[in-house]
């Protein structure tokens, strides 16, 4: 009797080694399958950004060498950022335009959710990422603290927190105040302003 108990305790105690063998298994596959999904997930963005990198530069390299090609002028190249192309009247309700992109209507109120959607639909041509962040500007968060999202269409390089535009500009002297040429016309000419964000589809091969 005493032999038939100590032959089933040993089986017991093998199965239950067994049994811890397999757990630990189980637990050291299940441990290198996160880690390597977790590794295909950083290599699968280094390759987007590196890609995003690449479609950047020879975008920029595109601009200038037209411009070389335009003028037949082999220093025809100055100080130039990324522009993204908006409608700068705003989005116009109803209008099936490629060119009628933008996040605001001409009274400068946000877009409800169809034209959200109809606008999303049209960017196509140097498209402005809907990007929106909370920046938590203030470092502290009172009661009565309402969120705003940040618009980050731009780089402000100069970190002065305001959405400078490039192109044809009003003169403005140090009073920030518009200055009148001597035809009684308001003086203009070309600034280049903070660079802007350009977006590219997740995937463009889908439609």
């Amino acid at each position: 009797m005493k032999f038939f108990r100590a032959k089933r305790g040993a089986a017991l105690v093998i199965t239950l080694i067994m049994l811890g063998m397999v757990t630990a298994m189980a637990v050291v596959f299940l441990s290198i399958s996160r880690r390597e999904r977790a590794s295909v997930s950083v290599i699968t963005d280094q390759a987007g950004a590196q890609l995003m990198a690449e479609t950047a530069t020879a975008q920029a390299l595109s601009k200038v060498v037209s411009r070389m090609v335009t003028t037949q002028n082999p220093l025809a190249y100055g100080l130039s950022v990324s522009t993204n192309y908006i409608n700068r009247v705003g989005y116009l309700p109803g209008n099936l335009s490629a060119t009628n992109v933008g996040y605001v209507y001409p009274n400068g109120k946000p877009l409800n959710q169809n034209d959200l959607l109809m606008n999303l639909a049209k960017l196509q041509h140097l498209p402005r990422p809907p990007v929106f962040v909370d920046t938590n500007a203030l470092g502290w968060r009172p009661k009565n603290f309402t969120r705003t999202d940040d618009f980050r269409f731009f780089l402000d390089i100069n970190r002065n927190r305001a959405y400078e535009p490039t192109g044809l500009q009003v003169v403005t002297n140090f009073q920030g105040r518009p200055v009148v040429g001597q035809d009684g016309l308001l003086m203009t000419d070309y600034f280049v302003g903070d660079p802007e964000w350009i977006g590219q589809l997740d995937n463009p091969d889908a439609p």
